[in-house]
């Protein structure tokens, strides 16, 4: 018995050690009623924080991402994300930094503002209903952008790591999908 509890209790350090919580977990659902993609978003950080990137709303079907190559593009757009009327609210009363600003990309989608130790909930009206495929949840984040940009627009953008706007952080850490794909019913 006492091998047993000894093998339990080890178990359970070990698996407390290896297992590190995500700054943010996206919990992804479908609203069947209107044909929405629910994304909850849950901050497990003490920041309250400003996420630009991953902009969560790129998501893309499984046959569409493995018929794709680097010479052909079979991906097309299928959601649109519904606007947040506080996060457009923030965004315009806070002027933060954002790096679409300084790269001027002429899309401009709005960062979310999340509270911290919070969950916050955004709706995508998907364009391209495909009842029975598989949408993939992977978004780039800040460091795959990042890590695309020059030395010199590098250099210019470092700086928005570490800005507080209005008491937000930039957000810049780890994020996991949970779960990673659904089947649309």
């Amino acid at each position: 018995m006492k091998k047993i509890i000894i093998l339990l209790s080890i178990f359970l350090i070990y698996s407390c050690k290896t297992f590190s919580k995500k700054d943010i977990i996206v919990y992804p659902s479908i609203n069947k009623k209107d044909s929405l993609l629910v994304i909850n978003i849950e901050n497990n950080t003490d920041l309250d924080l400003m996420i630009e990137y991953p902009l969560l709303n790129n998501f893309f079907y499984e046959d569409e991402l493995e018929a794709s190559t680097p010479e052909v593009l079979y991906m097309q757009k299928s959601f649109d994300l519904l606007k947040n009327d506080l996060d457009v609210r923030l965004n315009r009363d806070l002027k933060c930094k954002k790096i679409q600003d300084m790269m001027k990309i002429k899309e401009n989608s709005i960062p979310k503002f999340i509270k911290k130790k919070s969950q916050k909930k955004y709706y995508l009206k998907i364009r391209r209903y495909r009842k029975g495929e598989t949408i993939v949840f992977k978004d780039d984040d800040f460091d795959f952008i990042f890590n695309l940009l020059n030395d010199d627009q590098k250099n210019a953008i470092s700086n928005i790591k570490n800005q507080n706007c209005g008491g937000y952080t930039y957000f810049t850490g780890s994020i996991k999908f949970y779960p990673d794909k659904i089947i649309l019913p």
